[in-house]
């Protein structure tokens, strides 16, 4: 069994710093956010270019929802999630972990 830990509880400045505090806890992967691969691109590849630590699943963090009742908040959750899934193949992660909708239709309950 292996076990991989979200980037957002390993405490660290960035991401460079997160990914070795992680292996030498003992992690044997990390789940990192869309939103750092969205945002901060260079430094989280340059990160993960030169770790050991492998990258086991995306973590969402895109924009829009694929359930949203609205085209433009789709479509650029699906643009989004298609850039994450190349960034997946690229580090030979699982895939991207993203929920349907969260928590934003006035149709769904909650």
């Amino acid at each position: 069994m292996k076990v991989a830990c979200q980037d957002t509880l390993i405490p660290g400045n960035n991401i460079k710093e997160i990914l070795f505090k992680a292996g030498k806890i003992g992690f044997d992967g990390i789940e990192i956010s869309g939103e750092r691969f969205l945002n901060s691109t260079t430094k989280t590849c340059n990160a993960l270019d030169n770790s050991e630590l492998p990258l086991a699943i995306i973590c969402a963090g895109h924009r829009g929802w694929l359930l949203s009742e609205k085209k433009d908040k789709r479509q650029a959750a699906l643009e989004d999630i298609k850039l994450l899934l190349d960034y997946a193949n690229q580090y030979k992660a699982i895939g991207v972990l993203t929920p349907t909708i969260y928590g934003t239709s006035d149709y769904l309950p909650f």
